[in-house]
């Protein structure tokens, strides 16, 4: 459950965080009312690379689900999973857009325009 950088860290915008618990590399969050992931992981009290912004991102998905290309994608925008489905609704923001088609059963996906500071649903 975690989100994976796809293009090159100069296609992103990021933040420098101490976070107060340890967390591993792609691990989703909210920070600074943001949704996005921690670039390497980050050890308590020590600065980390927190992405909320990258041209291209994968991202672990509902594998019942079948996705086309550009259809909006969400995960939870006050307790982010990781996970992201087409199901949109009150707590859930638009994390960006399906790259391609995938069939059901699909449960990793490349997103485009993956923007964490979309307005929650």
């Amino acid at each position: 459950m975690a989100y994976e950088l796809g293009c090159n860290k100069d296609a992103t915008r990021e933040i420098w965080v101490a976070p107060n618990a340890a967390k591993t590399p792609g691990q989703a969050e909210t920070v600074t009312s943001k949704v996005g992931f921690w670039i390497a992981g980050a050890v308590a009290d020590t600065l980390a690379v927190f992405i909320f912004k990258a041209k291209r991102v994968f991202a672990d998905a509902e594998g019942a689900a079948t996705y086309a290309a550009g259809d909006a994608v969400y995960d939870s925008g006050a307790s982010p999973t990781g996970i992201v489905n087409k199901t949109s609704g009150a707590g859930r923001t638009i994390v960006g857009y399906s790259l391609k088609s995938y069939p059901a059963g699909t449960t990793r996906i490349e997103i485009e325009d993956f923007d964490g500071t979309r307005a929650v649903a």
